[in-house]
């Protein structure tokens, strides 16, 4: 697996994006579980989004949606990693551009800054500006519905989910029950290990 900086063309967007590239193939995925969303594979996709995220779009009046999701009898799947040789996205622009806003918003920084870099991501996405308040509870809260719409199903959303400090799964955000037990191989292998 290599690491490239690239171009990202679908449809009418394009995009600057970090891309981790797989080896071999569709079958020889060293990019792991995104074989399990894919579509256009040998047989239909062992993972799927949740309810729940399907739920959380404008079905409507979200390209994201339009361009993303498909329903195959009557479960839906994600169409966004369904190119042979998947890129994985590791950051992309309209993930700094959301990052950006937040930061803007958390620090007291210009809110008219922070406005336009979200709506470049809603105008995209809806094809309309949806945010107008500059009240930075309502806008904070504006953005991290837009990252979790935005970058569905690259992986980051336990790790948002603790960031900003949201439960998971009805366990507390820090609780212990929702990180990542260290491996038995690396506790076996060294005594100065322990249990997290």
């Amino acid at each position: 697996m290599t690491a490239k900086f690239g171009r990202a063309e679908k449809k009418t967007a394009t995009q600057e994006i970090v891309a981790m590239i797989p080896s071999v193939s569709l079958i020889e995925d060293s990019w792991g579980g995104l074989r399990d969303y894919r579509t256009n594979g040998l047989a239909l996709p062992t993972s799927r989004p949740s309810n729940e995220l399907i739920a959380a779009y404008d079905q409507q009046n979200d390209n994201r949606f339009k361009t993303f999701y498909k329903n195959i009898d009557g479960s839906w799947y994600t169409l966004k990693f369904d190119y042979e040789y998947m890129d994985g996205i590791i950051i992309g622009y309209n993930e700094l551009l959301l990052l950006y806003a937040e930061s803007l918003a958390e620090s007291n920084g210009n809110m008219n800054q922070a406005l336009d870099a979200l709506q470049k991501i809603e105008k995209r996405a809806y094809g309309k500006a949806n945010t107008t308040t500059t009240d930075r509870a309502s806008f904070i809260k504006a953005v991290q519905k837009e990252r979790r719409l935005e970058i569905a199903l690259q992986g980051e959303r336990l790790f948002e989910l603790k960031r900003i400090k949201q439960s998971v799964r009805g366990e507390a955000w820090d609780s212990h029950k929702v990180m990542f037990q260290i491996p038995d191989v690396e506790q076996n292998g060294n005594p100065d290990v322990h249990m997290n």
